[in-house]
């Protein structure tokens, strides 16, 4: 392997076994302080025999493991990765049942199979890198992302925010499990979850924990003082109980591995907090904590992390840096700082592609928050590895900010031109493809939105889904083109100057935003 998990662990037999057992024993990565706990276990004597007994009687193994029927389901689907065979079945629980084997003895014999062995041998000092599977490395040609036998990919994607909020957590899991949320997110022909985060979340040391009422019953989980319910769906945000914000994303991305949904990180703002990034940098001027270097710190360790995974398939290094320059070479130059964080990411982890956002004011013109590149013509972002680069400008209808285009007297077929000058010529002119990272608005009235803001909002939606899938033409799609990628803003249960696809009981979805949606 190039690069270990962790910084400070040598690749051995016994290292790579340990990170089988925490795959196969507890269906997640491992986290850093823990397996380094268990490597120096290993190395001062201890054998995978005496971790695999320990792991199987941690709370978080028992938490989903109570009956000897789940105990053996749960090794079938994390050991195995497959559901039980009736009759394997009914013999592990008949021997756990008459006492004639024990649970350590079954968990040792699921990680000794060569069915065991064969599922995790990606896991082996021969293999390419740690992660949940083989690497899956888009890139880029001319307006198209494709994939390494050059087959077109298109991104019909939805952002789940909530990571980068004050509770460090995807929202939601008050309703849903996270599983079940995926799944969900798939069951809508989604196949792209863009999952913002913020430099709080991932060096959090908060973690899951149980709640109790005033009479000591137990109703739940909470992390940082929000909700999370370990009954619903089947039950998986149980196994959250003790994780932290960085941990649960990494169980979200082995789950999102697990069924084929692709993930694209999203650097949403430096603290947490709501909305989009504090002052439209990707540093905190005068900060000691929130600095340039820990903004690049931190991709190259999710860089590492995920390396191998086929999940994650990229960085959206920054939300909305509309104040940032582009081109200029001056102190908050966007496109140098692009430049730099794709070369440090590529060195880490060089399959990833690298979503660029625009700012706001190029040459004295303005768009909205992320959407303005223009100066991709003058000043395209290259780096050190080509055919990376992703461009992923952001786009809203009159609900959010009721632009002059807006009000226009033909709008809304002044939009196509609008799109071509401030992102679209970049698809038309092959630069690089276009991901519409954020796109979206209220199409009703709310306590937020007019009539007319709503109308306006679902001209807007035909106009631009028509642009995208089309590729700009407003007809038919050009020969050898596929069609522009997009992340509709938010699957969340929202209801504000934006909408999102999920209703309140986030189950239930909201079908005349969603019948706006024009998926590949």
């Amino acid at each position: 392997m190039d690069d270990y998990l962790f910084s400070g662990v040598t690749h051995t037999a016994s290292t790579d076994a340990l990170f089988k057992v925490y795959e196969g024993i507890l269906g997640r990565f491992p986290d850093e302080a823990g397996f380094k706990f268990w490597s120096n276990q290993l190395s001062n004597g201890s054998s995978l025999t005496d971790i695999v007994g320990a792991f199987t009687k941690a709370a978080e193994f028992n938490n989903y493991a109570v009956t000897n029927k789940q105990f053996v389901d749960h090794l079938y689907d994390t050991a195995l990765q497959r559901n039980p065979d009736v009759s394997g079945e009914t013999y592990w629980i008949s021997n756990l049942e008459t006492g004639k084997l024990t649970k350590l003895q079954v968990a040792v014999t699921f990680i000794q199979s060569s069915e065991f062995n064969s599922k995790f041998q990606k896991y082996d000092s021969s293999a390419q890198s740690y992660g949940s599977g083989s690497s899956t490395a888009f890139s880029t040609s001319g307006s198209n992302i494709i994939d390494s036998s050059g087959t077109s990919v298109n991104l019909d994607s939805a952002n789940w925010f909530g990571a980068e909020g004050t509770a460090q957590l995807p929202q939601g899991l008050y309703n849903r499990g996270y599983e079940g949320m995926l799944d969900a997110i798939q069951a809508q022909k989604f196949d792209t979850v863009r999952l913002p985060f913020s430099q709080d979340t991932l060096t959090s040391t908060s973690k899951v924990i149980k709640t109790y009422d005033a009479n000591g019953n137990y109703t739940g989980l909470s992390l940082n003082g929000s909700y999370i319910n370990p009954w619903a769906d089947r039950g998986e945000n149980a196994g959250l109980e003790g994780l932290t914000p960085l941990q649960i994303m990494d169980e979200i991305v082995q789950y999102a591995d697990k069924i084929g949904l692709k993930i694209v990180l999203d650097h949403h703002r430096m603290t947490a907090g709501d909305g989009g990034t504090e002052n439209g940098l990707w540093y905190i001027p005068g900060s000691s904590t929130y600095t340039v270097q820990s903004w690049q710190d931190n991709w190259e360790m999710l860089a590492a992390r995920y390396a191998g995974n086929k999940s994650v398939i990229g960085a959206d290094l920054q939300n909305e840096p509309y104040q940032g320059t582009w081109g200029d070479g001056g102190t908050n130059d966007w496109a140098a700082a692009a430049t730099q964080m794709g070369n440090l990411i590529h060195v880490k982890n060089p399959n990833w592609l690298i979503f660029v956002e625009g700012t706001q004011t190029y040459n004295g013109q303005s768009y909205f928050w992320g959407g303005n590149l223009m100066g991709v013509q003058s000043h395209p972002i290259t780096l050190n590895i080509p055919n990376k680069v992703v461009y992923s400008p952001h786009d809203y209808g009159p609900s959010v900010a009721n632009q002059s285009w807006f009000s226009a007297s033909n709008y809304p077929d002044n939009l196509p031109a609008i799109y071509d000058q401030y992102w679209g010529y970049i698809y038309k002119n092959n630069i690089a493809p276009i991901w519409v990272g954020e796109m979206g608005g209220a199409i009703t009235t709310n306590g937020q939105t007019t009539q007319a803001e709503a109308t306006g909002t679902q001209q807007y939606l035909s106009e631009i889904t028509t642009y995208m899938k089309t590729g700009g033409t407003m007809t038919a799609l050009p020969t050898g083109k596929s069609p522009m990628s997009w992340a509709i803003f938010a699957w969340n249960n929202i209801n504000t100057d934006v909408q999102g696809i999920m209703n309140s009981d986030w189950t239930t979805i909201n079908t005349p935003l969603y019948n706006y949606l024009k998926f590949s």
